[in-house]
């Protein structure tokens, strides 16, 4: 076997180099790159976990009794009974006139006796162009029904206003029978 001359060994030396200096270029910095995008997708997947525990936690606090000791299950009841306040909802929904009013959630959240009255807190949420829940909440203002608006948020799903989510809390009273 022969001998190598320098020459020869320097571009032994310079092959193994650039061999090392392309496999960290297109190897390991490849490598670390995707890992690196991996992590941050990670993270980005373990952020909307949390996001989503939390709401779920959240809807599982607005399903639990009220601090008065009433189930929802006899709020709703009593929402199915309280038939004027049936009706206002339904009238309010059908006649905005507009057929685009939708009705997302009614729910009931507390109720207690104040005075010989018996004022019962709802959550409604809507959906609907603008004018219509304008027209919506002037038909809730001059409805015959015993009714205060508690809070009113509204936001738009758009970058227009054809399509507006309304949230509010209403009390409505009742006289005690």
């Amino acid at each position: 076997m022969k001998k190598l001359e320098p020459r020869e060994k320097a571009l032994v030396g310079i092959t193994a180099l650039v061999m090392v200096f392309a496999l960290y270029q297109y190897g390991y910095r490849n490598f670390r790159a995707k890992r690196l995008a991996f992590d941050a997708q990670a993270a980005t997947i373990q952020s909307q976990i949390s996001t989503q525990t939390a709401l779920l936690t959240q809807a599982h606090a607005d399903r639990a009794p009220s601090s008065v000791g009433t189930t929802t299950m006899q709020l709703q009841n009593y929402i199915q009974e309280n038939s004027e306040f049936t009706k206002l909802i339904e009238e309010l929904t059908k006649n905005a006139e507009s057929k685009d009013v939708s009705v997302l959630r009614l729910a009931a959240s507390s109720t207690e006796r104040i005075e010989g009255f018996v004022k019962t807190q709802y959550t409604l949420d809507l959906k609907a162009p603008y004018l219509s829940l304008g027209r919506l909440l002037e038909k809730l203002e001059t409805s015959p029904l015993m009714i205060e608006i508690v809070s009113l948020n509204m936001s738009r799903t758009g970058t227009d206003l054809r399509e507006v989510v309304l949230s509010m809390k209403l009390n409505n009273f009742v006289a005690r029978q």
